[in-house]
């Protein structure tokens, strides 16, 4: 009921029913009076408000008005207030049981706050529990004066702040509920941060801890974080990181410095990381270790990025499989190559690394390549790079080496003599080739030239003594000339049957190399390096197939062995003079 009496407005017998509950009651005694005599509310009139809610359903609050709460739970709350419009005396009580994200099957959460005003003092009391964490405590209070915010419609800049926030060592097994990509953590973190100074220059002072035992995202190609401590304190406008360290796939690392707070929107960054054998990246493919020393100084929207970053004990590994052989000339078309629409960049446009300078070297020890291997490649590549300009526009300058790369083909083997892979400001990721491996078959040497940049590689290939292009091509993919292939039908069926042969004896190789020494498996190596055994391979005077034998005993001089169809052996050495 409303009545207005003796200059009063009563709000009367109020109540609220949910499913036949009352949920909400109570009565406001509001001063009113008719203009223009005075305001409608006059300021110095009493006031008096008692307003109760019990068991109150936010979900069924929301759907009633025909919209949906993002939270659900009860509510349950105290408003009194007295004295005038002028100098109110208020105090409101709240209590919100099995709080909850609508969507969510998190445990629920219960939250208690204790707001009181008088006599210009304002005073704020909140808890948050919780059953997986310790409670979150917020306490505040300010000497408010509440007309004259009103009258003026914003909070005096010189008002004297005194708010601290509190959340105590607790577990952070709860997270992986909260963010899926976080597959498991253990451990703990614990906050207390304190709010002083003004509205104008608010001044922040506190700290926070961070130990973690182990902590594993969804995506197994991120290594674990382990033994990880962070402590971290906030005073005089600056964030200290007095220690950060921890473990990462079995490497180190560590940060200091510091960052400060002139002005929130430009903090000024003055930060360092280091770390020692950090894994990066490890998948079926590749192993990324780094050792840097990195450093990032300056306004966060312009920092410098400059420092090292050394890749160590990494590697790439691909096992490759053999496609069969068709004759030469006996294929279909190949199908074109794709020709990119644009050439793959690199950018980072979003706030705040878009203007970064960077100027970082990427580079490899001198006595630890990064490593390349597989079934068929064995080599390794020492990097020097350095990437620079701007977050938004940076580029790759420098040069790859590849060194001791040997590719052993199913019937040939190809050595690399030279490899350089050069990458230029005016192209950054588009680097240019410089590649020559070599080839012996008996009294043929074979260049093998790669040439041009990434996205359109050349492929140019002689020999010594000179030869056919075509038969170039089937020597290194069969052994033997186009020519030999031609005029024998069983020879391919000879080098497919090599082919099953080969993958066989590596496949009991690689079994038997798990239970060999070192010294070994370092002896074995070198020796099949040596040795080369061909089945079906064409006598040149006969025409007919035989298997061949070869024997390294130095560079220059082989001992060769040929068996015929009708089982006679032949033995020979040869003595190799090349011409420059």
């Amino acid at each position: 009921s409303l009545i207005a009496k003796e200059n009063f407005l009563h709000l009367q017998d109020i109540k609220v029913s949910q499913s036949k509950s009352p949920v909400i009651t109570g009565f406001l005694i509001l001063p009113f009076s008719f203009p223009p005599q005075s305001p409608l509310f006059p300021p110095d009139g009493r006031l008096a408000i008692n307003l109760n809610s019990s068991n109150l359903d936010l979900e069924k609050l929301s759907s009633s008005f025909g919209t949906t709460s993002p939270f659900r739970g009860i509510l349950s709350a105290n408003l009194s207030a007295a004295g005038s419009l002028n100098d109110p005396n208020g105090h409101l009580k709240l209590s919100a049981s099995n709080l909850r994200k609508s969507s969510s099957t998190f445990p629920p959460a219960n939250l208690n706050l204790d707001l009181h005003y008088t006599t210009s003092d304002l005073s704020l009391v909140a808890t948050l529990q919780h059953p997986q964490f310790k409670p979150i405590t917020l306490q505040g209070h300010a000497p408010l004066d509440l007309p004259a915010t009103i009258k003026n419609r914003r909070l005096n800049p010189q008002l004297p702040l005194d708010l601290s926030l509190q959340f105590p060592s607790s577990s952070l097994a709860f997270l992986p509920q909260f963010l899926p990509q976080i597959r498991r953590i253990d451990g703990t973190a614990a906050l207390d941060l304190q709010l002083s100074g003004s509205p104008e220059k608010p001044l922040l002072k506190g700290s926070a801890s961070l130990n973690l035992k182990s902590a594993r995202l969804a995506n197994d190609s991120f290594p674990s974080l382990n033994n990880f401590q962070a402590r971290l304190s906030l005073e005089n406008d600056s964030l200290r990181l007095n220690a950060f360290s921890g473990e990462l796939g079995g490497g180190s690392f560590n940060a200091s410095g510091s960052v400060a707070f002139p002005n929130l929107s430009k903090p000024q960054l003055n930060l360092r990381l280091q770390s020692k054998s950090v894994l990066l990246l490890r998948n079926d493919s590749i192993t990324l270790r780094a050792d840097s020393d990195i450093h990032l100084d300056g306004p966060l929207p312009s920092a410098a990025l400059t420092g090292s970053l050394f890749l160590t004990q990494s590697r790439f590994f691909k096992e490759i499989d053999i496609l069969p052989i068709a004759l030469p000339g006996r294929n279909s078309r190949p199908t074109p190559r794709s020709v990119q629409s644009r050439y793959p960049s690199i950018s980072f446009p979003q706030f705040p690394f878009r203007d970064w300078k960077l100027d970082l070297a990427i580079k490899t020890h001198p006595d630890d390549p990064f490593r390349i291997r597989g079934n068929l490649t064995n080599g390794s590549a020492v990097f020097d790079l350095k990437l620079a300009g701007s977050g938004l526009e940076p580029y790759l300058t420098g040069s790859i080496r590849i060194a001791d790369l040997t590719a052993n083909l199913p019937f040939s083997k190809l050595v690399l003599t030279r490899g350089l892979i050069a990458f230029k400001q005016d192209d950054p990721f588009q680097p240019k080739l410089d590649i020559q491996a070599d080839s012996q078959f008996r009294s043929h040497l074979v260049h093998a030239s790669i040439y041009g940049s990434t996205a359109d590689p050349q492929v140019q290939l002689t020999s010594e003594p000179p030869l056919p292009y075509a038969d170039l091509v089937a020597l290194l993919a069969t052994g033997t000339t186009a020519s030999a292939l031609g005029s024998s039908p069983d020879a391919l069926a000879s080098r497919a049957a090599m082919l099953a042969l080969q993958k066989l004896y590596h496949q009991l190789f690689n079994r038997n190399q798990s239970v060999s020494t070192p010294e070994n498996k370092q002896d074995l190596q070198k020796f099949t390096e040596r040795f080369d055994l061909q089945l079906g391979g064409i006598n040149p005077k006969t025409n007919s197939q035989e298997i061949n034998s070869s024997f390294r005993i130095r560079d220059d001089l082989y001992f060769l062995g040929d068996i015929d169809n009708e089982g006679r052996f032949t033995g020979s050495f040869q003595y190799l003079i090349r011409f420059r």
